[in-house]
């Protein structure tokens, strides 16, 4: 805090006098912390306890902070083992210590990572036999330092007066994606968490590396959900503890992380489009058809789907999920059958994103999906019918913005018009 205090003006808050709470309960504490520095229109600092960090890490951010546009930043985090990385710490900076500041430089602090490195970050590595459910993965780069690529990171700085906190103290209401800026190597800055060795001995591993399918899953978990996951994960961050040198090897390793985690977002993506359609109450056959193909990961759908803008989805409510239509998907998701399998999909997919508010009365608009099929909208007062079958609920989803339109059979006529005929 010296540090910070030779840059800004500091105020420390004493957190609330509750017997009855609970201090583990931290993001408690952060909130009340924020709601303070909203109301004193303060620029609000988040340091998780146990951690350190190098001497520029809070020149860069406000630095960051101080560009137009910019209204958070977020720094990239790192773990060692406690029990040897203090020690060395303290040895190393011995005579910093004395005068209550450890001041040490980043690439000095990545070397003590190095050193020290924490096996619950260590497993996130690329191909380790042993994964775990991940908020990010990291990528060796041949004696030189490692990419990581994350999709989520809580917020280090933050301007509380443009930028809404979610519970789990991620940022949202972006008004467009460069308010939100993203520390991207290691010599700008990041932050080191001391834990002890046995600390997440819980977490169950699989026995397998992880895949695309284990991040896109993860990030829809609870207090991992967070905005932005797109932008966060498309930005590599370089960690190294020297000069880097092969450019080449560099370009080559951020190149093929971003190629994984551009399958892992698809897979999001789709997973919320699953969601959507599982929960409305209409979809209970195409929800299962849409998680057998999220489930075949031999065929790697997400790595064939080379659309990455707005859709909309067109999904049949009244689909069944008798035994001529699992056993038509089930043969259709088998390695081999790739190719068909796109072929089916796309004639339910419109590439762009279609506003049902925007069809006035008594109009009719067509689109065309990316399999050739053609979809009349047509609105008859209330209601919405895509080639004769009525429109019973629509949703926005994602952070594509895609769009799932569900129909049903329209009951009040008797035109209906099979999707994909």
């Amino acid at each position: 805090m010296k540090r910070l205090k030779t840059l800004v003006e500091v105020e420390y808050v004493l957190c609330r006098n509750d017997e009855n709470y609970k201090a583990l309960n931290h993001m408690d504490i952060w909130h009340d912390a924020a709601n303070h520095a909203k109301t004193s229109k303060s620029i609000f600092v988040v340091v998780p306890p146990d951690t350190i960090w190098p001497n520029c890490v809070f020149e860069n951010s406000l630095n960051a902070l101080n560009r137009a546009g910019t209204k958070c930043v977020a720094v990239p985090y790192m773990l060692t083992v406690s029990e040897t990385s203090v020690p060395a710490l303290l040895e190393k900076e011995e005579s910093s210590f004395q005068k209550e500041i450890i001041d040490i430089s980043a690439r000095d602090l990545m070397q003590l990572v190095i050193d020290h490195f924490h096996p619950h970050l260590m497993v996130l590595s690329d191909n380790n036999p042993h994964g775990r459910p991940p908020l990010e993965l990291m990528w060796p780069v041949e004696k030189e330092g490692f990419v990581v690529r994350c999709y989520t990171r809580e917020l280090f700085m933050v301007d509380l007066l443009e930028i809404e906190l979610t519970e789990h103290f991620y940022g949202q209401s972006f008004k467009n994606p460069d308010q939100y800026y993203l520390m991207r190597d290691s010599d700008e800055g990041f932050l080191v968490g001391l834990h002890a060795l046995l600390k997440y001995s819980y977490i169950a591993h699989a026995d397998r590396p992880l895949q695309p399918f284990d991040i896109a899953a993860c990030s829809l978990v609870g207090a991992n959900r967070a905005p932005l996951a797109w932008e966060t994960g498309k930005k590599p961050i370089l960690f190294h503890k020297s000069k880097r040198t092969d450019n080449k090897k560099w370009r080559t390793v951020i190149r093929s992380s971003l190629l994984f985690y551009h399958r892992a977002m698809i897979l999001r993506e789709a997973l919320m489009i699953h969601e959507v359609v599982r929960d409305s109450g209409y979809g209970g056959g195409a929800a299962r058809i849409i998680s057998l193909i999220l489930q075949s990961q031999d065929i790697d759908f997400a790595k064939k789907w080379r659309y990455r803008l707005s859709t909309t989805f067109i999904i049949e409510g009244d689909l069944d999920w008798d035994e001529k239509n699992k056993e038509k998907w089930q043969n259709l998701c088998k390695v081999g059958n790739e190719k068909i399998l796109l072929e089916e999909i796309m004639k339910y997919i419109i590439p762009s994103r279609v506003i049902l508010d925007e069809i006035v009365d008594g109009q009719t608009k067509t689109f065309e999906a990316l399999g050739g099929v053609k979809y009349n909208f047509k609105r008859e007062g209330e209601y919405i019918l895509i080639n004769g079958r009525l429109v019973v609920t629509n949703q926005i989803t994602g952070e594509i913005k895609n769009v799932v339109v569900i129909t049903q059979p329209d009951t009040r006529t008797k035109s209906y018009i099979p999707v994909g005929n």
